[in-house]
């Protein structure tokens, strides 16, 4: 097909490699909002429209595609304003352009025997290739082995901490793949970014320089700044956890302007082991369409905690039905809960993707002398909230409260 494509769509610093193939591997790196992730997904589009491609596009869970990267290419087709002209089907997440080229979308959890029965593959496109592991992006790179010229992998992420296989892989000088290009942007090379966003990623740079420095400046964090390193990700079992009869934890952090979030967990006390098994999180939602939530995922007969200096929000998912009560405060209550949580292991499941995020990133505030003190840093810290309220019963022998079987339809 013969595409014509205004410059002025593109930012200027992923211009020069919107055709470039010259590299087998590449690597678009940075931090949130630099528009590298848009920039893939147009060169993708480039690239298929330009020849016959039969492309894998990935995450690690199959549930995070549709609002991320299938989302993001039907946008981009709109643009390129050829959407009536692809065969789309939402069900399979299969997209076929008009020249023949086939976009298939898939998580990692859907299955390695799936994925490797997949012939033909020319390219893939590894979105937040944080959340794979070594091994699995090992797996990835045997199957593109069609024989048409240019192949490709590319993988987009947000540098998250030097012990994630991407920086030995790609960043580190005695370690890195030599052969793999690698382009780090972050926010400033964006040209299309509304005011706002800039606005509050300025804001992290005053209220939390760690969160700044990780997700706005897109380096690599150190995980001894950090207040939680007892923890992994896992695709978790939830039929199997629920047959053991664990205490279900929930709770909620009131937000509206910023996050509302929601986290639920079941809590081995013999064990020691917390298991993160969902999350709810949103930005500009009321307490109706979190208390929709809660039912419609099967959680509203069981307790949650909620911030207590939201008594007006408390008393109105109450009226709704919800039991809901709220969370002790007093001195050393954030630092007494937190250290009760670092004495657990944590296992988080890898749908949780916003709670991945946080704890992360979820650092210690220092002083003017660059002391750390006490007390973590008030910024991307809603989800961590919510957990902290959800665990209170940590230390306690109260009643074990069982999680709603309805769970993920189970």
């Amino acid at each position: 097909m013969n595409i014509k494509i205004s410059p002025k769509v593109i930012n200027k610093v992923y211009l020069p490699y919107l055709t470039d193939y010259s590299y087998k591997i590449e690597v678009f790196m940075g931090g949130a909002g630099s528009g590298k992730s848009h920039f893939v997904a147009q060169k993708i589009l480039v690239k298929a429209l330009s020849s016959k491609r039969k492309i894998l596009i990935m995450r690690k869970v199959g549930a995070t595609l549709k609002d991320s990267v299938w989302q993001m290419m039907l946008d981009t087709i709109s643009f390129f304003q050829i959407y009536d002209k692809c065969k789309i089907n939402k069900s399979e997440y299969t997209i076929v352009l008009p020249n023949g080229s086939t976009l298939l979308f898939k998580g990692m959890d859907d299955g390695g025997e799936k994925i490797k029965s997949i012939a033909g593959l020319t390219d893939c496109w590894l979105e937040e290739a944080t959340e794979l592991s070594f091994d699995e992006f090992t797996q990835i790179k045997l199957r593109i082995r069609a024989k048409t010229p240019n192949n490709q992998i590319w993988l987009s992420y947000n540098p998250i901490h030097r012990e994630n296989w991407v920086y030995n892989a790609f960043h580190n000088e005695e370690t890195k793949d030599q052969n793999a290009f690698v382009l780090k942007t972050t926010y400033l090379d964006n040209a299309f970014l509304p005011r706002d966003y800039i606005d509050s990623l300025l804001e992290m740079k005053k209220n939390n320089p760690y969160y700044y420095q990780v997700y706005a400046l897109g380096e690599f964090g150190v995980l001894g700044k950090t207040i939680y390193s007892n923890w992994r990700t896992e695709n978790l079992n939830i039929e199997e956890l629920l047959k053991q009869n664990l205490e279900t934890c929930c709770g909620i952090d009131v937000g509206f302007n910023h996050p509302y979030a929601i986290c639920i967990s079941l809590l081995d006390k013999e064990n020691k082991k917390i298991y993160v098994v969902d999350e709810m999180y949103k930005q500009g939602i009321t307490n109706e369409d979190a208390y929709r939530w809660i039912c419609e995922n099967g959680y509203g007969r069981n307790q949650f905690i909620c911030d207590s200096a939201s008594p007006r929000d408390i008393e109105d998912l109450r009226r709704k039905g919800l039991r809901v009560r709220g969370s002790k405060k007093g001195k050393g209550s954030v630092l007494n809960g937190i250290t009760r949580i670092q004495n657990f292991e944590v296992i988080i499941d890898e749908r949780c993707e916003n709670f991945i995020k946080e704890i992360t990133t979820y650092a210690w505030k220092k002083d003017k002398q660059g002391n750390y003190l006490d007390e973590p840093v008030k910024v991307g810290d809603d989800i961590m909230d919510a957990w902290r309220y959800s665990l209170e019963s940590i230390t306690g022998k109260g009643k074990v409260k069982i999680l709603n079987k309805n769970l993920f339809g189970l």
